[in-house]
């Protein structure tokens, strides 16, 4: 790869060069500017246009903040993890999930057996039932909130829940 970026970049500098100072008349130090510049662009091993198009992009995502659906995929793996944990959790506690067992019962078989204290408990429950809620009302700032609260009790309870 280095040498056919080589082989390109000496190619077209000599090719624009002469373009330029016989074409367009420009004196030869002109014309080996912009020689340099378009062989530069030319040898690079991707898209100049791509690279310049998502530096903009992401420096606008810097500036504005997560988009919605990274915000939703975000709140979305961290409930799943909770979720995982939970329910191995209980199952090794003897927990008889029901089939498609709702988390509900989950944490409440966990309260009881110790695993999670009753004021997280309450906050778990929120946090299913504002997963839900913001879900279908699309509203971000809750979402930030929701997924700051998960992070939180995660930390908490990751170990607990192992």
């Amino acid at each position: 790869m280095p040498y056919l970026s080589f082989v390109i970049f000496l190619l077209c500098f000599v090719l624009v060069t002469l373009v330029q100072k016989i074409v367009s008349q420009d004196d030869w130090g002109e014309a080996a500017v912009k020689g340099a510049v378009m062989a530069v662009i030319a040898a690079v091993p991707f898209s100049v246009l791509t690279f310049i198009g998502r530096s903009i992009y992401k420096s606008i995502e810097l500036v504005v903040g997560m988009d919605e659906e990274r915000l939703f995929g975000k709140l979305g793996i961290k409930w799943r993890e909770f979720e995982k944990l939970a329910k191995a959790k209980a199952i090794s506690l003897n927990y008889r999930p029901r089939k498609n067992s709702q988390m509900g019962p989950v944490i409440a078989y966990l309260v009881k057996h110790g695993v999670i204290e009753v004021a997280d408990a309450v906050k778990w429950d929120n946090l299913r039932k504002g997963r839900g809620f913001t879900t279908h009302e699309e509203t971000p700032e809750t979402i930030n909130h929701l997924i700051a609260q998960s992070e939180q009790l995660m930390e908490k309870y990751k170990d607990r829940l192992l």
